[in-house]
């Protein structure tokens, strides 16, 4: 038995469970819309206030294949009075398959053109990526994009310490077992790593490493409507990551600057993009100069502080979806700081401990006041989902110790 949206109301569906899902919900829940998710694994977003729970006797199984999923998506939820709800992904693999499936889809749900044009997909390919960046005069890393096969060829070009990554990593993230990338420091560790990669179809990534440490990354966030207009711009500063050198955002804070948002504005505007945007830049300390590191055609981890800086870039593309007008698009608050609070813990403990990182230590952490601050999973108005966060860690350190134990 499936739960009805409440009258008039306006109905999402969410993809995923994470704490990046956590926030596209909390978000629209708390701009009135009914949300929906998917049945999953326990992660922190199906405990939240702001998603309503459905009781259906194929929630155990509907992840299992695509074609249950899609199922699950056309069938199982209701659309709210406009007959249509909004679908919004929130991870590379979600955006793979509502790109897939974007004909399905489509006339069940209204969502951002990116999903259903190829664009979404063309920019997290990091191959294609850097191409579109290179015709529009953005700078990238220096980097080559190779088969399998074709990598052990190039260590004769290569300065180092670089970085190996897949193209795509969604096609390989059982492999990454939850590693975006691996660094190596010469050409002996080079051959090693290499001649460990799976054999298939994916394409993998040698990429220089940007020096600096990682507080010298910059982030970009808005949508982009149907006409190419930009609203709900953010920009931001990555201060540490998790794991750290190389991973996702643990604590970012607001910060202004108007050259990288209007370098973002260009591009997106240039390759005709629709959707939510999100672009990861690095300050190279060699010429002072930003290079791309990564564009995510969804929601990101760290968009909490977007919220908390008042911004509401998901809000804006579900309402442009549905053809309503778009929330007012205030002043963003500089000094905003968000925190993924275990992650960044950690984070801070290795640099710390590890003074012969190959990359410094985050640098300016405290030069600009704290206005707010905002948690990856914890809110005033929604505390469930540190329980959902706690037992999904717990759940993980068990089954990795199991997998020791039966080594």
């Amino acid at each position: 038995m499936q739960m009805k949206p409440l009258a008039d109301a306006r109905v999402a569906v969410v993809l995923g469970q994470s704490a990046t899902a956590l926030f596209a919900i909390r978000e629209l829940g708390r701009a009135g819309f009914t949300v929906y998710g998917e049945p999953g694994d326990g992660g922190p977003a199906l405990s939240s206030r702001y998603l309503s729970q459905i009781a259906d006797d194929t929630a155990g199984a509907v992840a299992q294949s695509d074609d249950q999923r899609l199922d699950y998506l056309l069938r199982k939820l209701p659309s709210g009075d406009s007959g249509r709800a909004v679908l919004i992904p929130c991870s590379d693999q979600d955006v793979d398959f509502v790109s897939r499936n974007a004909i399905q889809l489509g006339q069940r749900y209204a969502m951002q053109p990116a999903l259903q044009d190829g664009m979404a997909v063309r920019l997290m390919d990091k191959e294609s990526l850097y191409a579109l960046c290179r015709d529009q005069g953005i700078l990238v890393p220096g980097c080559w994009t190779l088969e399998r096969h074709e990598l052990e060829g190039l260590v004769g070009q290569l300065g180092f310490p670089c970085l190996i990554k897949p193209s795509l990593i969604h096609e390989v993230k059982q492999f990454m077992a939850g590693r975006k990338l691996w660094t190596v420091t010469s050409p002996e560790a080079y051959l090693d790593r290499i001649r460990r990669l799976p054999n298939g179809n994916t394409r993998w990534i040698v990429q220089e490493i940007i020096p600096g440490p990682e507080s010298e990354i910059w982030l970009y966030c808005g949508y982009f409507d149907s006409a190419g207009q930009a609203h709900q711009q953010l920009t931001a500063r990555k201060l540490r990551q998790y794991p750290p050198g190389f991973g996702s955002a643990s604590l970012v804070r607001t910060e202004r600057n108007d050259a990288l948002r209007k370098l973002c504005e260009d591009f997106f505007s240039a390759v005709g993009y629709h959707g939510i945007a999100t672009a990861e830049f690095k300050r190279d300390p060699r010429d002072g100069q930003l290079r791309i590191i990564e564009v995510n055609p969804r929601p990101s981890l760290w968009f909490g502080v977007s919220s908390a800086a008042g911004k509401r870039i998901v809000l804006a593309a579900s309402m442009d979806a549905l053809g309503q007008p778009l929330p007012d698009d205030v002043e963003a608050r500089d000094g905003v700081y968000w925190r993924y609070l275990i992650k960044d813990i950690y984070s801070r403990l290795f640099y710390l401990l590890n003074p012969g990182f190959i990359l410094p230590p985050p640098q300016g952490l405290k030069d600009i006041p704290v206005q707010l601050t905002a948690g990856a999973v914890y809110a005033s108005d929604d505390r469930w989902p540190v329980l959902g966060e706690l037992a999904g860690l717990v759940r993980k350190l068990l089954v990795r110790l199991f997998r020791r134990m039966t080594r």
